[in-house]
């Protein structure tokens, strides 16, 4: 019997892989390997070819439980996977997983600085929103109904001569969903940390690594919603619940 679901999210002291150093071999120019890590899907890293290498390495060994590739265009390849440089191979295989993916390293214990993925024969030169090395809290959740697709028209302003303002806006497919949690005192203690590291200082808000069920192939990348105390209700058995509506940030031009 397969072990109950669970809803994985990192916060952003947690994803491992922002404080590393991306490399990808053979990147075209304005698309390099830095776009691997920088925090958002929008900007993506492109290979002049179909063989495509990416290595992520940090400061230091990390042991994470996520290892997730978000906003890519990897058809159905020969070999795809994901391992530690030092030799581990976590997974390999052919695979055509749209849109995001992820491998979960809840049962691998590997403690590495240096992981790499890697794709070979792709139909077309290799596309990589962002590469995901992070370590996310459990929580007992469940997708309330199936996650959204819909058109976002974020605007872009633009100040013209003579002081006029010019606002665009070009629509973009993004997802979204309400995801319930269930959890203890100390899940809730996790879950505001998430909320409280979302925000920085300087108001620029962090995107969450979400997984919204380890027993789905699926990994976000979202826009994390402000939580307030008054969002907490205690639920059966004295678990606190909370619902949230999560919007996937929208992918770069794959």
């Amino acid at each position: 019997m397969f072990p109950p679901a669970k809803t994985l999210i990192a916060p952003a002291s947690q994803v491992w892989s922002r404080s590393g150093t991306a490399s990808m071999a053979g990147t075209r120019t304005n698309y390099p390997a830095s776009n691997l890590n920088d925090g958002s899907s929008t900007l993506v890293a492109r290979s002049t070819g179909v063989n495509a290498s990416a290595i992520i390495t940090l400061p230091g060994a990390q042991t994470p439980n996520i290892f997730g590739i978000i906003s890519h265009n990897i058809t159905y390849v020969q070999v795809c996977g994901f391992r530690t440089t030092s030799g581990d191979t976590l997974d390999r295989g052919a695979a055509a997983r749209k849109p995001n993916f992820w491998l979960d390293l809840r049962g691998f214990p590997a403690s590495s600085a240096s992981w790499q993925f890697y794709v070979n024969a792709n139909a077309r030169p290799v596309n990589i929103g962002e590469i995901v090395i992070a370590t996310g809290f459990e929580f007992d959740g469940d997708i309330v109904g199936e996650p959204e697709e819909r058109i976002f028209f974020p605007q872009e302003r633009a100040m013209l001569e003579y002081g006029q303002l010019a606002i665009s806006s070009s629509g973009t497919m993004v997802r979204s969903m309400q995801l319930r949690l269930s959890m203890t005192a100390a899940d809730k203690t996790n879950l505001l940390q998430v909320s409280q590291e979302a925000g920085t200082a300087s108001g620029t808000p962090e995107k969450v690594i979400v997984v919204p069920s380890t027993h789905r192939n699926d990994i976000w990348f979202v826009e994390w919603p402000q939580i307030y105390e008054e969002d907490f209700t205690v639920g059966e058995w004295d678990r606190i619940e909370v619902t949230l509506d999560l919007r996937e940030e929208a992918a770069g031009v794959i």
